[in-house]
Parts: structure tokens; C-alpha cells; sequence
């Protein structure tokens, strides 16, 4: 019970001091006003957890740190505030401004109750040195002395141990109409609007007592941490808990674009800091929806979800192995006979949520099994079991349906900030233009041109970073020394794909255990080892787009197309497909050969409960007609001059059989005339 109290004097000791009597059970207070000698009753009950006071503040002693002493000021003022609590959240402290001003934390209210008075809301900052956490957050009042009187409530005593039932005990205020809506929402009238970054961006932290009341603290208190592309981003005490794990410290030596570092320095980046990026920005768009989407889609969400969604973006890429996309698209399809690439029988993502169960198991997280569950089918985009109404959270962390998931958001922000390629799609704003619509989630009309732009940002990273060239010479040399290494070792790397256990013991640094190892059968892979750090990489030879008309019926070009191709060559004995790598690249939208934009929802009005689509159509005539596009590349292991003009051959001979013309990027002949030069450097060296 919360029974607020003032006096007839106010104005002694400048304003008025809130005392704050402890009741049992744990964190729960009686609150009054003390401004001179007498308490008289104003007019809400409740339960209100304490989370610190101050010892001095503006040169006023009001009381010592722990003994629960605050100072509210009072100054004049001419505007209505109205205070509103609700069940099974923390309160907001909605006025007349237009947007909530302040909050009031309650514990365990039952439902809204006004307690209403003559003045506004201002927020202050108070520092405190309690538990080493600074800019904590209070109420200033301001308004005249004259509040307005309600239904007395009778005052519990700490003696009796109990707390009054509000509704038991005041029937009449509780039948009362109740402004701003039901039980659980925690905003005093629908925010149909615009719920900016800033509002997202700096979020209010919750602290350790307020975790643990509300089932989430965690056995570590939350974690600011600051970042470079997103800022400072809070997490609570049950996510701190899993990212002190070894299944998520695991990538830290996991990078996040692969062997692209040895093209782009920038991009030392690893998988660790873009997932706690995701699971910001997880936490950004779930509060997005809630605030933007209505009584109705708040109603309807509480802790668990907010939670599930956080650790899902958390712990999505778990499963990735060494070098990230490395390991599962090339690695593993050589190692494994009969894997079929399109319906492979092993994924990251199922990988991802058995880690993730495994480690809430391996290190006792304070997590319930339904909680497990829902982030292990977040992870996967597994919505069979998800409940109507809570649909759209499926799509928050990877979204099966459109493929506009914070995922996406993440990587292209973070791959762009540390390769230094530029990408002109507004994500914060993207996420600004969001609300819930039919349980799905939908962008405001006006963002149709970024999302579009959002998928051409992904396809122009994957031309110039993900399948540089290079970088790709340099994955096949990994992929070479992976699987050197794997014979040797009996299968020890493919088949730790189905254990977490022996999963967690692959990442980068396999690398060098091969590079040091002194076993006589990997010298093969040490050579590879020592060629890529003497920057010998295999030679990228030539590429060819294939023409639209053939993307649907198109077969990957093999090894062996290749060189049943060549003439007459000063290779003795030929080229060997032992000798070439082919590169069959597929850039898309996410979607295949479909427009992704087909499948994304859209609204007009922050108002409205109907959603639509927008055909390309009707936005532009610049936009592309095709969503997909292939290319082939071809490598030649050998550097020397004989055998990448062998190779450039064949594929050219390979072309003209295919398509009666050269398709290739650099006519042959230009690269030919190159070729002595090449060769007369490397003579004079």
C-alpha cells in the first residue's frame, strides 16, 4: 500500500521531503510528504520499490544514503499533471505536455488510479555513489502548494506486517472510470506517433533491484557499454549473465566478415560486437512497436517477451564456425559427401539454438524453459507455436517473411563503418516509421524508397566487400588448409558439427594451430598457411555476369568444365581441376529472384488498423527489374605466368561454348599483353 501525505506548511526547509516507510515483504515502502510537523493523507495507494537516495543535495541535508530521505521542490506553476499506475509494470507519469515528462516507479499495482494535483513534471538528474552508478533519474515537481484532495486512503502500519488491499479496501475508487485503459499498459493514451531514436537511443537503464522484481536481474547488475556505431547500449542483468559466458565470449575470435581483413584492415571486427549490437537493436525495435502500436499490442506484451527478443539477437550467430560464412558454404559442402547445398543437413542457426541452450544449462542462467524455447524458435524464425498477437516478435531477429530483420540493420551499419564502404540507407530512420498492423510489422508509406535502398546497401556490399576478389583467394586457401587439416585430424573439424560441445572448440585462431603444428602430414596446410601470410594468394584470373535470360535454368560451372576446355598450353600434362578454383557467385535482394519490398507491409497514417503493400510500379521506373544476378569467377593456384594464361584460355573457350561470345569482364587479350610484364618484374627481383 501507497499512501502519499502533505502538510499545511509547505514551504519549511524550502519544499517538501518524501519519507519512505519499509514494510515487509522486500522493497516495498509507504511514502508521505514531510514539509513541518503534521502528515495529512493525499490520495494513491499502491507498493513503491526504492532503488537509492542521496545524502546531500543542493546544500540541503535531507538524509543519508540507505535511510530513504528524498527532496521534492516545489515552485509555482499553472498546468494539470496526472499521476497513473497499472499492473505489472512501472509506472509512467503522464500530463498535458503531449509526451510522458517523467516516471513513477510502482511495484505490483493493480490498476490505474489517478492522483492528481496543480503543477507539472520536470525531470532532474541526481548523481549518487551507491553501487558505483551515476545520472540517476528523479522527479521534479513543480506547481503551486495547493494539492488537489481524493478519496483518504487508510495508512498501513509497518508494525501490522501487511499491506491493505487498494481494491478490497477502497471499492469505490477502484469502480471509479478509469483513465488511458487497461490493466498492463503502461502509457495513459495511445501513442500513435512517431517513437524517435533519441527516444530509443537513451533509454532510461533499469536497475538491479528493479531486475530482480521484475524476474530478469540476473546474478550480475546491467551493463552500459558504449560502441561506435550505436553508442551506449544497456543491457540488463540476465543478458550480462549470458554474454559472461564461454559460448558468447567464443566470438570474440570470430570474424565478422572472414578473410575480407586481409583486403579491408578496417574490418577486424568479430562476431561478438555485432551481436550485442542486434540485441540493442532488438531491444530498440521491440520498444519502437510497443510505444508506436496501441493499447492493444501493449496490452498484449510483457517481460518475457522483451527478454526472449534480447537474447535471441544476442546469441543468433553462435553457431557460426571459423571464419564465419566461410566454414558452412565452403567448407563444409567439401568435406561432407551427398551435402546438398540447398536443403543442407546442418545450418548455424539450429547450431545457434542448441549453444544457446546448452549454455543457459552450462551455466545455471536464471532462465525459465518457456523463455528458452521462445528464443530458441526466435532464433530459428520458427513461428509454428507463436502465439496470435505476438507474431510480429518472430520477426524482430530474423524475419523469414521479408528478410527486414535487425540482423540486417547490424551488419550493414557496422560492415559500412569498418570497411569504410559508403551506404546512403537511413536505418534509424527505418526504425523510427514502424507499428504493428494484423501482427505484422509495417513501415510508414514514406520509407518505401528505404527499404529498397536497404536491400541495394546489402547487394553493393556483397559486389565490393563480402565476394572481393581477393578476399575470396584468400577463402579458398583457408578452405584448402581446413580440410588439410581435417584428413589429418580423422574429421575432427566437419564432424564437430554435431555436438556444442566440440562445436565450441572451433574458431579463428584453428588457423594457427595449423601454421605451428609440427605433425609431418600438415605440411601441405602449413605451406598454404605460410603462402596467405606471404600474401601469395591464388590468382584471380577472370569473371563472366550470366545473361539474365539464363538465371533460372543456370548450372554451376564446375572444375572440370573448365578444363575439358583448354587447347594447346606449355603446361606439361595440361591443366588439372586440382589446379583452378571456380567461383559460381549469387547476388540477390534476400529473396532469390523475387523482390523482397513485395513482401513488406506498409501503413499511411499512424492511425490507421489497415496495411498494404506497394507495388515497384507505382514508386519508380529507376528501380531495378532484377533481383538476382550471377556471376563466375575462376582462380588459378599457380602464380606463374604459364598457368594463368592457361586458365584464362580455357575460360575463355569455356564461354564460347556456353554462350557463342566472351562474356568476360577483361577481354582476354588486354590481361595476355599484361602478362610479360608481370613476368619481367618478377625476373628482375
Amino acid at each position: 500500500m501507497l499512501t502519499l501525505h502533505r502538510t499545511q506548511t509547505p514551504k519549511a526547509y524550502g519544499g517538501i521531503l518524501i519519507k519512505l516507510f519499509k514494510l515487509k515483504p522486500r522493497f516495498c515502502y509507504r511514502v508521505a510528504y514531510r514539509a513541518a510537523h503534521r502528515w495529512e493523507p493525499c490520495e494513491i495507494c499502491g507498493i513503491v520499490k526504492v532503488l537509492r537516495s542521496e545524502d546531500v543535495l543542493d546544500g540541503n541535508v535531507v538524509g543519508k544514503a540507505g535511510k530513504g530521505l528524498f527532496r521534492v521542490v516545489l515552485v509555482r506553476g499553472c498546468r494539470d499533471i496526472t499521476f497513473h499506475r497499472s499492473i505489472g509494470s512501472m509506472c509512467r507519469v503522464v500530463g498535458h505536455l503531449g509526451r510522458v515528462v517523467g516516471v513513477v516507479r510502482l511495484w505490483r499495482a493493480s490498476l490505474w488510479l489517478p492522483f492528481s494535483f496543480s503543477g507539472t513534471l520536470q525531470k532532474r538528474r541526481w548523481s549518487t555513489k551507491n553501487e558505483g552508478i551515476s545520472n540517476f533519474e528523479s522527479l521534479s515537481i513543480r506547481g503551486n502548494q495547493n494539492v488537489t484532495r481524493g478519496p483518504t486512503l487508510p495508512m498501513s502500519s509497518p508494525s501490522r506486517g501487511r499491506l491493505v488491499s487498494p481494491r478490497k479496501d477502497n471499492p469505490d475508487l477502484f469502480n471509479s472510470p478509469q483513465p488511458g485503459g487497461g490493466a498492463g499498459d503502461d502509457l495513459d493514451e495511445d501513442e500513435e506517433g512517431f517513437a524517435t531514436m533519441s527516444q530509443l537511443a537513451y533509454q532510461k537503464p533499469t536497475f538491479p533491484a528493479e531486475e530482480e522484481a521484475l524476474g530478469h536481474g540476473g546474478s550480475r547488475p546491467g551493463k552500459i557499454v558504449i560502441d561506435p556505431v550505436h553508442g551506449h547500449m544497456y543491457f540488463p542483468g540476465l543478458v550480462v549473465d549470458a554474454i559472461d559466458t564461454p559460448q558468447v565470449q567464443r566470438l570474440r575470435e570470430l570474424k565478422q566478415l572472414g578473410t575480407a581483413y586481409y583486403v579491408f584492415p578496417g574490418s577486424s571486427h568479430n562476431r561478438f560486437e555485432h551481436s550485442l549490437g542486434v540485441s540493442h537493436l532488438a531491444t530498440n525495435m521491440y520498444e519502437g512497436l510497443r510505444r508506436s502500436s496501441g493499447k492493444a499490442v501493449r496490452g498484449n506484451l510483457n517481460q518475457m517477451d522483451k527478454l526472449s527478443v534480447q537474447l535471441a539477437g544476442l546469441c543468433h550467430d553462435l553457431g557460426h564456425g571459423p571464419f564465419s560464412h566461410v566454414f558452412d558454404n565452403e567448407f563444409l559442402p567439401r568435406r561432407h559427401a551427398n551435402w546438398d547445398p540447398k536443403n543442407p543437413a546442418w545450418n548455424h542457426e539450429a547450431m545457434s539454438s542448441d549453444m544457446f541452450e546448452w549454455m543457459v544449462e552450462d551455466n545455471h542462467i536464471d532462465v525459465d524453459a518457456a523463455v528458452v524455447r521462445r528464443v530458441r524458435d526466435l532464433i530459428t524464425s520458427n513461428d509454428a507455436t507463436a502465439p496470435d498477437g505476438k507474431k510480429f516478435l518472430w520477426d524482430i531477429v530474423a524475419n523469414k517473411r521479408n528478410s527486414v530483420d535487425v540482423d540486417k540493420f547490424e551488419y550493414i551499419m557496422r560492415d559500412a563503418y569498418n570497411t569504410g564502404v559508403k551506404g546512403s540507407v537511413d536505418i534509424s530512420r527505418m526504425l523510427s516509421m514502424i507499428k504493428v498492423i494484423d501482427d505484422k510489422i509495417c513501415f510508414k508509406a514514406s520509407e518505401v524508397y528505404n527499404v529498397y535502398e536497404l536491400f541495394h546497401t546489402r547487394a553493393s556490399l556483397h559486389q565490393k566487400v563480402y565476394t572481393h576478389k581477393k578476399a575470396k583467394g584468400v577463402e579458398y586457401m583457408v578452405v584448402d588448409a581446413l580440410a588439410e587439416a581435417d584428413i589429418v585430424w580423422n574429421n575432427e573439424i566437419s564432424n564437430a558439427i554435431w555436438s556444442p560441445q566440440d562445436f565450441i572448440k572451433l574458431d579463428d585462431t584453428i588457423l594457427k594451430r595449423i601454421e605451428w603444428s609440427r605433425e609431418p602430414g600438415l605440411q601441405k596446410g602449413r605451406d598454404i598457411v605460410r603462402r596467405i601470410r606471404n600474401r601469395d594468394l591464388y590468382t584471380y584470373v577472370n569473371e563472366y555476369t550470366v545473361p539474365e535470360i539464363d538465371i533460372p535454368n543456370f548450372k554451376p560451372v564446375t572444375e572440370e568444365d573448365i578444363t575439358t576446355c583448354q587447347g594447346d598450353n606449355k603446361i606439361h600434362g595440361g591443366l588439372k581441376p586440382s589446379d583452378i578454383v571456380v567461383h559460381n557467385m549469387k547476388i540477390d535482394y534476400s529473396m532469390k529472384n523475387k523482390n523482397p519490398v513485395d513482401s513488406v507491409y506498409f501503413f499511411q497514417e499512424y492511425g490507421d488498423k489497415k496495411c498494404f503493400h506497394i507495388d515497384k510500379s507505382k514508386v519508380s521506373v529507376l528501380l531495378p527489374s532484377a533481383f538476382m544476378e550471377r556471376k563466375v569467377r575462376v582462380y588459378s593456384k599457380n602464380r606463374s605466368p604459364e598457368y594463368v594464361e592457361a586458365v584464362d584460355a580455357a575460360f575463355v573457350n569455356h564461354q564460347r561454348r556456353m554462350y557463342k561470345q566472351e562474356q568476360q569482364l577483361t577481354p582476354a587479350r588486354k590481361r595476355r599483353r599484361s602478362e610479360p610484364r608481370m613476368s619481367l618484374e618478377r625476373n628482375t627481383q
